[in-house]
């Protein structure tokens, strides 16, 4: 084992840049991906919310990194997280891209070492009310690295788990999608109207909690839902919530109340723990009986757009209003429509929901070998990757 810079295993270190926003030719039809600290989560990126023009790279400080680039978040709640180009990309200047000189380190590596070391990543962020990294400070992280072979192969057994992940996020997406499909030739055909009001057993925000580092309880915020999904990263552990109606349950459908940019965002609770809740920036909407909730459900997750446009108060102070959310109608089906519907859509919401739970359980695995694996704790020549591929294939 050897002790190393991050800047001495790197052929470049760079931050990227942001073309100026009201410039529509720097965006508008752009194909160059773009990323956002955002989307930078602990994972592989293989592809980007935003895009940018040739003309917007030419006009700003961002520049193309390679696959396999490195990227560590900089700037505020997401400092210290990290994640791997799967495709060559650009960013904006929060992200650090660290290219890596293959002769010297595994890329894959090297994201798994800093994604161990998050917390101490995160510690060395400086600044006033937002706390800041920076390109200087990453550059003299140190790394241990062992044999450029074990690298490769400790990179390769963690990487299995994770493709497996991704492979069940891929195949859920596109469950989901199917789901949406059903949803949007019903609702061509519903005649009725009925409001929200009317749908649902629960329709509230989340409390204010007492937070807690060590309660036994999460409360979700607006920043766990992004893309129809509940990403528990963010969260936030609490001793006890102010009311147990509002822990939880299957069906719940979470719609993000409060901010510019996270307005609107639902998920639906499909694998939950009878331990979460949610603060008061989501709203929970809870289905008044079972066979409404794959409905509701494909119903909200077609109605961001319509939600974001209800937002009420100023720039930065925006909210979605709970009496008008109540008091919104929906087409409703009559009722063999509405069973017809339920029947063919809960096998793939029981698929989505067996696959998360699948990822669970690869994701406690990956996570508890990851620090034995990154101190020698346990030898990688005694582990059986072919071995492990057929447990996943057999899962």
């Amino acid at each position: 084992m050897e002790c190393k810079t991050l800047s001495d295993i790197c052929l470049r270190i760079c931050s990227g840049g942001t073309p100026k926003r009201s410039c529509r030719e720097y965006y508008d039809g752009g194909t160059i991906p773009w990323l956002n600290t955002a989307e930078v989560n602990f994972n592989r990126i293989r592809s980007t919310a935003s895009h940018i023009t040739e003309q917007g790279l030419d006009n700003s400080s961002t520049r193309w990194v390679p696959k396999d680039t490195v990227i560590v978040a900089m700037y505020g709640a997401t400092a210290g997280r990290v994640a791997i180009a799967g495709i060559p990309l650009t960013t904006n200047q929060a992200c650090c891209n660290l290219v890596i000189d293959c002769a010297l380190a595994d890329p894959k590596y090297v994201y798994y070492w800093l994604k161990n070391r998050h917390c101490e990543i995160a510690g060395l962020a400086n600044g006033g009310a937002q706390q800041n990294l920076s390109v200087r400070v990453l550059k003299e992280v140190e790394i241990v690295l062992p044999a450029l072979s074990v690298q490769h192969a400790v990179a390769d057994y963690l990487a299995v788990l994770d493709e497996k992940i991704e492979l069940n996020s891929r195949i859920n997406d596109h469950l989901l999608e199917m789901a949406l499909s059903e949803y949007k030739e019903l609702s061509r055909q519903s005649s009725s109207k009925r409001t929200l009001q009317d749908c649902t057993s629960l329709l509230c925000r989340g409390g204010a909690p007492k937070y807690c580092e060590k309660g036994k309880f999460h409360a979700l915020n607006q920043r766990c839902i992004r893309n129809h999904k509940i990403d528990d990263a963010n969260a936030r552990r609490i001793e006890n919530p102010r009311s147990r109606e509002k822990l939880l349950r299957y069906g719940d459908i979470l719609i993000c109340s409060t901010g510019t940019g996270t307005l609107g965002r639902s998920a639906q609770v499909l694998c939950h723990d009878e331990r979460v809740t949610v603060d008061s920036h989501v709203t929970i909407v809870r289905p008044a009986y079972e066979a409404l909730v794959e409905y509701l459900g494909c119903w909200a997750l077609s109605s961001e757009d319509q939600f974001e446009s209800m937002a009420k108060g100023s720039t930065g102070q925006t909210e979605l209003p709970r009496t008008e959310l109540a008091e919104l109608e929906i087409g409703f089906p009559d009722a063999a429509s509405l069973n017809d519907f339920s029947g063919k859509t809960k096998p793939l919401f029981e698929a989505i929901q067996s696959n998360v739970r699948e990822n669970q359980s690869l994701e406690c695995l990956r996570d508890a070998l990851l620090p034995k694996l990154m101190s020698g704790e346990i030898d990688v020549s005694r582990i059986g990757l072919r071995q492990l591929n057929g447990h996943l294939s057999e899962s």
